[in-house]
């Protein structure tokens, strides 16, 4: 859904129609923002959703992304994506997968949800300009902190 005033926001809705019939938007295709050069904000109106691989990987100009209910994300699902800054993280999130957020530029600062349990190896790998993170309690997998292959300053903990 495109809103005219601003064609770069995308609201991503928890139902769709199609043909006098009405459907749940539960997933995100593997691929399918692939590229993208028009989405800037996004926000996902789905109760629970699931975001494919490298579903938002590469996009030119996204910069804010925000979950209004569950979700879970895939491989690579924001990599390459140079102006993402803002992440509103869902809730319900307990794992970080690969290279989810890799090379990241935009990215300074992470806030993770109490909840997250695993961050997977290279999830935020080459963040170039991450200057620091907390980690919530809930990180049990601490795997992934390697991942963290920015040369920042602090992990809050």
């Amino acid at each position: 859904e495109r809103n005219s005033d601003d064609y770069g926001n995308v609201v991503v809705p928890e139902v769709i129609s199609y043909r006098d019939a009405f459907y749940n938007v539960a997933e995100m295709a593997d691929s399918a923002f692939f590229g993208d050069s028009i989405i800037s904000m996004l926000s996902v109106m789905s109760k629970k959703i699931v975001v494919g691989k490298a579903c938002f990987s590469h996009t030119v100009n996204l910069q804010y992304v925000t979950f209004a209910g569950e979700a879970q994300l895939h491989e690579s699902a924001f990599s390459y994506d140079y102006k993402l800054s803002t992440i509103d993280y869902p809730k319900n999130l307990r794992v970080i997968p690969h290279l989810c957020f890799f090379q990241n530029n935009a990215i300074q600062h992470l806030n993770l949800p109490e909840g997250i349990r695993t961050i997977d190896q290279d999830a935020f790998v080459d963040c170039r300009n991450l200057v620091d993170a907390h980690l919530p309690s809930t990180v049990g997998d601490k795997t992934g902190v390697i991942s963290f292959d920015t040369g920042f300053p602090s992990v809050l903990q």
